[in-house]
């Protein structure tokens, strides 16, 4: 919370917020989790907490002046739906995962170089350059293949979790229309910029759309298009 300058929010510095929050969070069996709000007018939302119990949902200020209670109401329940299917955690988990391909990649490709290129002689010379090679030979497809593929995967999940979201919110406020016209709403926004940090960006509700079509592949969340489509034919 403290990257987005999130403040700490009550029932009375904002009522209608807190109140739509606690009304989800009955239908759904939540406890309630923190309240903040984020300065500034970029619409956005987002969920944080290692589970339901040690959660915190934040909503930037430009959000609650764009949407109205229903609007409000429908990106409530998609936030406390990622904290109810444990998106946090699994977020937080498979980004670390992904950084762990690339860092090891690293590490083995840097060894392995420095096996194949020791400055010993004779017979040990041949034995680290065998061994320097077989090591070479982890590492180097680890980060030319298995770091892009282990990205891919981590974008994918996200694109997944968060139409599991979408259908969450649906589930808890019983209409899927509130969050159809936010998002519509959203759509008809410029695109918000995009968060540095994987993880952060990962559970923001509004994400920047890809700009071409082979970006779908390296965005994390699926096109509001593609969002409002599904909850429409869901409806």
């Amino acid at each position: 919370m403290r990257v987005t300058n999130a403040q700490a929010v009550s029932r009375a510095d904002a009522p209608v917020l807190y109140e739509l929050v606690e009304e989800l969070c009955l239908a759904g069996g939540l406890p309630m989790p923190a309240l903040y709000v984020t300065p500034g007018e970029e619409p956005n939302a987002f969920a944080t907490g290692r589970d339901p119990e040690h959660a915190s949902l934040a909503v930037t200020a430009g959000l609650l002046a764009m949407m109205d209670q229903e609007e409000l109401r429908g990106v409530l329940g998609h936030e406390l739906a990622h904290i109810r299917n444990y998106d946090i955690r699994v977020t937080t988990l498979t980004a670390a995962l992904v950084q762990l391909v690339l860092l090891t990649g690293i590490t083995l490709v840097a060894f392995g170089w420095g096996l194949f290129a020791s400055r010993v002689g004779g017979w040990l010379k041949l034995v680290l350059v065998i061994f320097g090679v077989a090591v070479l030979g982890l590492g180097l497809p680890l980060l030319v293949l298995g770091f892009p593929l282990a990205k891919l995967m981590f974008f994918a999940l996200s694109r997944q979790r968060e139409y599991l979201a979408d259908a969450g919110s649906a589930d808890l406020t019983r209409d899927p229309r509130g969050l159809i016209s936010a998002l519509q709403k959203l759509a008809a926004l410029p695109a918000p910029g995009e968060a540095t940090n994987l993880v952060v960006n990962s559970l923001a509700f509004n994400a920047a759309p890809p700009q071409r079509w082979w970006a779908n592949l390296l965005a994390d969340h699926p096109a509001l298009e593609k969002r409002i489509a599904r909850l429409q034919a869901s409806a």
